[in-house]
């Protein structure tokens, strides 16, 4: 939201909002299991985490910091913003539960 470069690891919930119009995902290198990460009543399960590629990593740094990248850059930027904006402001976010509100209240009457 600030119209800035934004490099995320491209997986999981991050993949709903970040792609190559608004940021720079990160390539995923493998996934890894997580160090005994179990959430409450999941019989122990382990999670699985992105490990990120670092040559990607070292790529869209340079891209990001490179006076060439100054107008894609400021693209992008302009672009998450906008993107911010439309979906999650707090306008945005009221909309959404004010119609699924109305929705369980449809279900239930």
């Amino acid at each position: 939201s600030m119209a800035l470069p934004v490099i995320a690891t491209n997986w999981s919930a991050i993949t709903s909002y970040l792609d190559d119009s608004v940021g720079y995902p990160l390539a995923v290198h493998s996934l890894v299991l997580s160090p005994a990460v179990s959430e409450p009543g999941d019989g122990g399960s382990r999670h699985l985490w992105a490990q990120p590629s670092m040559g990607h990593l070292r790529q869209l740094m340079r891209r990001v910091a490179s006076d060439e990248g100054e107008r894609e850059r400021a693209e992008r930027g302009r672009a998450a913003r906008a993107r911010m904006q439309e979906r999650y402001s707090p306008p945005a976010i009221a909309e959404v539960l004010l119609k699924e509100w109305a929705r369980i209240d449809a279900a239930l009457s």
